[in-house]
């Protein structure tokens, strides 16, 4: 969670490729939460990277199909 939170605190900075770099180390370390994947997409999209970002929302929908909030952010 502390990976997550740290990606998200530098994407609101715009220091997006620390932000890059803890979400992806918060879905290596628990890739089974749904808001990590959710997470790293939100990076992707303020990096302009939409087709991993994409990815990493259905990754997240997998994990957590009822999330209205991650199924917003993919489309």
């Amino acid at each position: 969670m502390e990976h997550r939170l740290l990606s998200s605190s530098y994407n609101t900075k715009g220091q997006h490729e620390k932000a890059l770099a803890h979400a992806k180390e918060a879905v290596r370390l628990s890739p089974t939460m749904a808001e990590n994947w959710d997470n790293l997409g939100l990076v992707y999209v303020h990096m302009g990277q939409y087709e991993n970002a994409a990815k990493s929302f259905e990754k997240a929908l997998e994990k957590d199909p009822k999330n209205l909030k991650i199924r917003q952010n993919l489309y």
